[in-house]
Order: C-alpha cells, then structure tokens, then sequence
C-alpha cells in the first residue's frame, strides 16, 4: 500500500507528468489529483493496484461462497420462493 497521498493539481500534472510518475513509482505513494481544488482522479504504483484488485477479488469470492452456503443450508425454506413476486412485495411495501 502507498505510505502517503500527495495533492496536485491538474495543471502540475499536465506539466510535470513524468517526474510525477517516476516518484510515484520510486516512493510507492498515491496523488490524488485536483481541478480547481476539486478532486477528478488519484493515481497509484501498479503494485498497489494489484494489491487493491487481488483483495477485492478475495472479498467477492468470500461473500459468494458465504452466499452459497446460507443458501444451501435455507434450501428448505427457499424451495418454491417466486424471488420477482417477493421483490414487486417489498418494493409495494416502500
């Protein structure tokens, strides 16, 4: 994961792009990027997106197999379940 998130601005980004991109990729650290004092977009080492994609990858995975178990063990009850009829109940119901 990044150490720290420098700011800066789009206009430094236009004109420095690859010293920002070289420190970036040397120090491991994140820019979130700004136009007028607003954030658009942040950038970070390849490593840390990996490491974000591979750990949303991991949490995916646990809460589909927490899904097909809770499933598995409600068989019972979801046996004959009209899961369209249930949810035109619950939106009739808001």
């Amino acid at each position: 994961m990044p150490k720290t998130m420098e700011t800066i601005s789009r206009t430094s980004l236009h004109n420095n792009l690859d010293d920002i991109l070289d420190k970036i990729s040397e120090k491991r650290m994140s820019a979130l990027v700004t136009k007028n004092e607003q954030p658009i977009a942040v950038i970070l080492p390849y490593e840390t997106y990996q490491q974000l994609s591979f750990e949303r990858e991991q949490r995916l995975h646990q809460t589909l197999d927490h899904l097909r178990a809770w499933t598995l063990k409600n068989a019972e009850i979801l046996k004959g379940l009209d899961s369209v009829q249930l949810i035109r109940e619950i939106r009739s119901e808001q």
